[in-house]
């Protein structure tokens, strides 16, 4: 469904810049159809990942820290810019890598558990967001676990699918250039996040 709107919304990125009734029209558009995806896929995952919960942290830390928070979907736009680095990393470690597979220690529950928790602790001394976030992270290393052997085989198979999973991945550097074009900040520098941050 989005396959069918992704070379339109180059195209208007500029006309979204200036308030463009036909551009707004078009962004509108595909927003409606991301639902409709979603909704089909009857989950957010696939439209929804790391550049949300990349704004909610940043979120957490500006609240923490009592400081001004940027807009959501700046923060989720910069954020998307972050995802599609690191999908792009990743498909050059398997590109280059030969016998590559996922290490079980990558799997353990109690390592995760620690290490998910402790991504919060200073955010949110509560807990509770370590809570909701490790009961996600462990309902997702069970599906891991339950498709272990199909993830080998993909991850083994790399070379035969690589191009095909890259199609489905907009390269970092268009998102980026799609964003300044709109008008959007596209780094999360561009929102006054530090590099430490």
């Amino acid at each position: 469904l989005l396959e069918a709107l992704s070379a339109d919304l180059d195209a208007c990125a500029s006309g979204v810049a200036v308030g463009d009734p036909a551009a707004v029209q078009q962004l509108t558009w595909a927003l409606a159809l991301r639902g409709i995806a979603t909704g089909v896929a009857g989950s957010t995952a696939c439209l929804s990942g790391v550049e949300h919960l990349i704004s909610h942290m940043l979120d957490l830390r500006a609240a923490q820290l009592h400081l001004p928070t940027s807009l959501h979907g700046e923060q989720v736009g910069a954020g998307s810019v972050v995802a599609a680095c690191a999908w792009e990393m990743l498909g050059e470690r398997l590109d280059s890598a030969h016998g590559v597979h996922v290490l079980s220690t990558a799997l353990d529950a109690s390592a995760a558990e620690d290490r998910v928790r402790g991504a919060f602790a200073a955010l949110d001394p509560s807990g509770r967001i370590g809570d909701e976030c490790w009961s996600d992270y462990s309902r997702k290393l069970g599906r891991i676990a339950d498709r272990r052997q199909a993830i080998d085989a993909l991850v083994d198979g790399w070379a035969d699918n690589a191009a095909e999973l890259r199609s489905f991945v907009r390269p970092s550097v268009r998102i980026a250039e799609g964003l300044r074009a709109a008008g959007a900040p596209a780094q999360l520098s561009d929102l006054g996040v530090d590099a430490a941050t």
